[in-house]
């Protein structure tokens, strides 16, 4: 009963962004020539704790990728977009993986290829990355 509580909760606070508490970063990411932000999708949003993150307004590297985890009913261009323009700048890398996804057997590959895409040449700002 419980879990099919915070299930509604969850979804009735994404729809209407009400968005949790978050700590600083350890990190700054304008220390990184690119970030990578990974959320799954909730009630065709990105994630509330994303949100959050995206709402304090982080200054961030010119260089943006992000991957998506979603069922099969939500679009994750419209998450991607949304994220895009709580930045204020584009995701120039996008990997969208519906759930069943990673239960396939080209998963790997398309997670390497996203890997080689958007990190290409990428140095990070400190060896422990």
């Amino acid at each position: 009963l419980f879990g099919w509580w915070r299930y509604l909760r969850a979804g009735y606070n994404s729809v209407k962004g009400n968005l949790p508490r978050i700590g600083p970063l350890q990190h700054n990411p304008a220390d990184y020539d690119l970030v990578v932000l990974g959320t799954p999708i909730w009630t065709s949003y990105p994630c509330l704790p994303m949100r959050a993150l995206l709402d304090a307004r982080p200054d961030m590297p010119d260089r943006i990728a992000g991957f998506i985890t979603y069922g099969g009913q939500s679009e994750p261009d419209k998450a991607f977009d949304m994220m895009a323009e709580m930045l204020g700048k584009p995701i120039t890398s996008r990997l969208a993986i519906q759930n069943e996804d990673g239960k396939l057997p080209d998963m790997d590959a398309k997670a390497k290829a996203f890997a080689s895409v958007c990190c290409g040449d990428v140095r990070t700002a400190s060896s422990d990355g």
